[in-house]
């Protein structure tokens, strides 16, 4: 189960990174997108 779980885990995990990076290069004064990010990070609605 463990390793069936883990990778879709990492991939998730990898993907939000990689969002976020996105967010902060392309709007560094714009607190909005990074924000977005961290909530669809923790999973607030």
């Amino acid at each position: 189960m463990f390793n069936g779980v883990q990778p879709q885990t990492t991939h998730l995990f990898c993907s939000a990174i990689y969002w976020l990076n996105i967010q902060i290069t392309s709007n560094l004064s714009a607190n909005t997108g990074v924000v977005s990010g961290f909530q669809l990070l923790l999973g607030i609605p």
